[in-house]
């Protein structure tokens, strides 16, 4: 084991889903089709349902804003599903091919390793933890308001879990149990896939990055090897070679991460402004309750450290392929190397110039781009503010 907890956030939301990670063939990656497939339908039906709801409420903008949040949540959380199935084989393949060079490094290289772990468990932790509070919120919201009204009223008031269209009477117990389980369904699907494809893609970068410090190290360790006079030419182009050879595998390995999270990250940010839009208006209008404030803030964090994993790993790729070039010329004594190996230290130092970004199709993440989501959904929020004053 490389760290404690090492990949097991990982694994567990994963098996949560019914999906096996540890799975060599694409076929057999979904173990469990109920826990992957019944969750999903659900949550594509609530979708529709909260549809439906935006569609007839339309001209109360305080409604469809209100029901926005977790529509795009939810479709988020739907579309990472498909995408992730569609594309299984990718991440399975990225996920071996990492774990078997974790498992190849060398004595010297296992604390880079681990200090890239450690790093990756206490982010995907902590983003686990706010998940699974705001879930606890918004289930726990409704019942902790029923029992306190009926104890105080002894008058049962039945608060839906999210606004949606449902087509059946659940102001009576039995037909609200029924929306509470749908809901739960729909949530447990959201959770599950949200938590499995973004602490998936920390474990990735980071061990991506990983592979940029174990590329630099080896760089460094041929370069003092010729200092001290051990290698000779021969070995020491060698040396070269294979260090040249592994930054090509962990470029190729970056390229891989945009290829099967590029679609994912698109949607993503395409709908994050809308979304943080939503929750921080409804958050700065009056709530029934403390914990349904509780809920509405646990949510909007939940979606900040979302967006901060994706933009924060995406500067770090990028930052990590800019630096091998700076550690080659400050590794080597470039005036005792013989010509033919400045030639071929040219090679790696010419393409580190050229930045390994992680792309939404349109767009680079990174920090910058943290930063505009905000700035976005701050100007779509004064928006909404002036509506609701003229309103008034």
């Amino acid at each position: 084991m490389v760290v404690k907890r090492y990949f097991y956030i990982q694994q567990l939301t994963f098996s949560l889903c019914g999906i096996d990670l540890k799975a060599t063939n694409s076929k057999h990656v979904v173990t469990r089709p109920l826990l992957c497939y019944v969750p999903l339908c659900f949550a594509i039906c609530h979708v529709v349902a909260i549809v439906h709801y935006a569609f007839v409420n339309r001209h109360d903008y305080v409604e469809v804003t209100d029901s926005l949040a977790l529509f795009c949540q939810s479709l988020l959380a739907i579309w990472k599903m498909l995408i992730f199935l569609y594309k299984r084989q990718g991440f399975i393949e990225m996920i071996h091919e990492l774990q078997l060079g974790n498992s190849k490094a060398g004595r010297l290289e296992l604390p880079m390793i681990r200090s890239e772990n450690t790093r990756d468990v206490t982010f995907s932790t902590i983003y686990f933890t706010v998940v699974l509070t705001s879930v606890f919120f918004a289930f726990g919201s409704p019942i902790i308001e029923a029992v306190y009204f009926y104890v105080s009223t002894e008058e049962l008031v039945l608060r839906m879990p999210h606004k949606a269209s449902y087509f059946w009477n659940h102001t009576q117990l039995p037909g609200y149990s029924v929306v509470y389980m749908w809901d739960m369904l729909s949530i447990y699907n959201l959770v599950g896939i949200s938590l499995a494809i973004d602490t998936l893609f920390t474990w990735l970068v980071s061990n991506i990055s990983a592979q940029f410090h174990i590329l630099c190290f080896r760089f460094k360790d041929t370069a003092k090897a010729f200092d001290d006079g051990t290698n000779d030419s021969l070995k020491f182009m060698k040396s070269i070679k294979s260090c040249i050879s592994y930054h090509n595998q962990t470029l190729k390995l970056a390229d891989k991460l945009n290829e099967v999270y590029g679609e994912i990250i698109f949607i993503k940010f395409i709908i994050s402004c809308s979304q943080i839009c939503c929750l921080v208006f409804r958050l700065s209008r009056p709530i029934e309750s403390l914990t349904a404030a509780a809920y509405q803030g646990f949510f909007l964090a939940s979606v900040a450290i979302q967006l901060i994993l994706y933009c924060y790993n995406g500067q770090r790729i990028r930052d990590e392929s800019l630096q091998v070039a700076t550690e080659i010329y400050y590794a080597f004594d470039w005036s005792h190397l013989p010509k033919s190996c400045k030639k071929l230290l040219l090679i790696p130092m010419m393409r580190s110039q050229k930045a390994s970004e992680l792309k939404g199709v349109f767009f680079v993440v990174d920090l910058t781009l943290y930063l505009w989501v905000f700035k976005t959904a701050g100007s779509l929020i004064a928006a909404l503010k002036t509506l609701e004053e003229n309103r008034i």
